[in-house]
Order: C-alpha cells, then structure tokens, then sequence
C-alpha cells in the first residue's frame, strides 16, 4: 500500500482526489527541457489566483511558496480540483534531473519571486520625462492606473509585443485613469530612429538602463507592471497576455471599459 501523501494521493477528508490529479506527471515535466519548457508555457500562471501548497500537500502562504520555490529545488505542479479551483504544488527535484531544466527553473523561479516581492509596494524612483518632455511621478498619476513596459530596441520579444499593445492601448483610449508608460535601455536617438519606423504608442522614456538594471533589477526584458490608483504594484509579468489579464481584471475593479 503506498503512502506517498506528499504527492496529494490523500486528502484529510478521506477524498483521494481533494486537490485533484496534476495536469502532467511530474517525472515527464521533467523528464527533458522540452517538456520542462511546454509544462511552464502551457500551465504555469502564478500571477494568476491560486492556492499554494507545500511538499506534504498542506496550504501554505503564497509569500512562503514563492520564497521556496526561488531556491531552485521545486517545481510547481498544478493541480486543478472539481471546483476548477487552481492548485500549485511544490515538488523536489531529485538530483538526476537535468541540469539544463534545474538552471532555467532556478533562473525563472527567483524572479518569480523578485516580482512577487515589488506587489502591494510602491515602485522606487517612479519619476520619469518621456522623449517628447512630459513628466510621469507619483503627483502626475496620482488616482490613476499605470502600466509600464520595460524594453530596448534590440530586444526581438519586446517589439514583436508592440502590434498587440497598440491594440490594447486603442481598447483604453477613453479611459482617463489608465496611463500607458515605456521606459527603454537605448538614447533618446537611437529611439527616436526606431520609432521612426516602428509603430509603438506608449509615450517613451529613455536612457533608463542603469535605473531599470540596478535600481531595480530588471533581469527579463521585456517586463511589464501594473500599478493600482493608491500608487502600489499590482503585479510585475513578462509578456503582453499576462500583461492584459491584470490590467483588464484592475480596472474592471473601478468602471467598465
């Protein structure tokens, strides 16, 4: 009889299935860094609601979940229950698992974490002048929803997002509170050339590469963030779906689009 209850095959009900099975096994998530890869694209949403759980299948904070998980050692496995309620599991990794998915999970994983941090907390140095001179602070934008993305022109992900950003940007257009910011690593020239050519609608702020790279540590470009009316981080994400999820389910919070 198997007593492995630290992979939720119990649940103190007597309801084998009280979290409900994982998505995938994890020993074929990890059995190589394709599927490692797929698994995290395809069901790994943690800024997203869920509910977290430790090794032994007992909820714990989230702020401790994620905490555990930057060290590398876990993965996150999702369990979705007959609810469809979301459930994140943390399992250790045994040492024979490549080490090519351990590096990248441990990457992704401590800036999850990072991330998870900045939420509920007002963002340093938030005090910029865009390329055309307009000034962005927290007096400027004060009552107002802000997004900011964080980019340089060579970054390829960064500028193939921008088609879908404009069109989000078009969707907020009558929305006074919802404030649209960039901030990029490259000189006012080097943008100005590339906007020349390239569509983008954010009003754009630039020389920002020591601000973003040790201010605040920006280790994923691009990166996006939410910033609530009382001036406090929503939620920190890497790309525009995840990006349009938050902004919409924020500002659903205070009108209609």
């Amino acid at each position: 009889m198997s007593m492995t209850c630290y992979i939720l095959s119990c649940g103190k009900s007597g309801d084998k299935n009280l979290y409900g099975k994982p998505v995938e096994k994890p020993e074929v998530i990890l059995g190589s860094f394709n599927s490692y890869w797929n698994y995290t694209s395809r069901h790994v949403k943690l800024y997203r609601e869920y509910v977290a759980l430790d090794t032994a299948g007992k909820t714990m904070e989230t702020g401790k979940f994620m905490e555990k998980l930057s060290s590398g050692d876990f993965l996150p496995l999702k369990r979705i229950a007959r609810d469809s309620s979301v459930y994140y599991q943390l399992y250790r990794l045994a040492p024979s698992v490549n080490d090519e998915v351990k590096m990248v999970l441990k990457d992704w994983a401590y800036t999850q974490f990072t991330h998870y941090k900045r939420e509920g907390k007002p963002l340093s140095g938030f005090n910029y002048t865009d390329i055309n001179g307009k000034a962005y602070n927290s007096e400027t934008l004060k009552g107002k929803i802000v997004v900011l993305k964080f980019w340089f022109v060579g970054c390829q992900p960064c500028v193939e997002e921008m088609p879908e950003l404009n069109k989000l940007v078009a969707r907020y257009k009558n929305r006074d509170d919802v404030v649209f910011l960039s901030l990029a690593l490259d000189s006012k020239e080097k943008l100005e050339k590339f906007l020349s050519r390239v569509k983008f609608d954010y009003p754009v702020v630039a020389d920002q590469e020591k601000y973003l790279n040790e201010e605040l540590n920006v280790r994923q470009y691009p990166t996006h963030i939410v910033i609530n009316k009382k001036g406090l981080v929503v939620k920190v994400v890497s790309d525009a779906s995840k990006l349009i999820y938050i902004l919409d389910r924020e500002a659903s919070k205070n009108n209609a689009i």
